[in-house]
């Protein structure tokens, strides 16, 4: 999930994420997110959402989605190209 790297905030109706590496991601941030409830994953639709041209040292972007909800989403990867 790139911990070390990312920090996600979750919304209903998106998420924020932040830059915590302390340098700049220059390449493609793609974000995965599943339903979730009752402690597994639900249905078969793996969701994403993208920041094309990466994040500056401590900048924040939110990404909405209909499909997102604080409480019934997870965030299952993070991909950075």
């Amino acid at each position: 999930l790139q911990e070390d790297k990312l920090q996600i905030q979750l919304l209903d109706g998106g998420f924020n994420i932040k830059n915590i590496s302390g340098e700049d991601i220059t390449g493609k941030i793609v974000i995965y997110f599943k339903d979730y409830g009752d402690g597994q994953y639900l249905g078969g639709i793996t969701y994403s959402g993208t920041i094309q041209n990466g994040l500056e040292a401590g900048e924040i972007r939110q990404i909405m989605s209909g499909n997102f909800t604080a409480t019934g989403t997870k965030v299952v990867f993070i991909n950075i190209v």
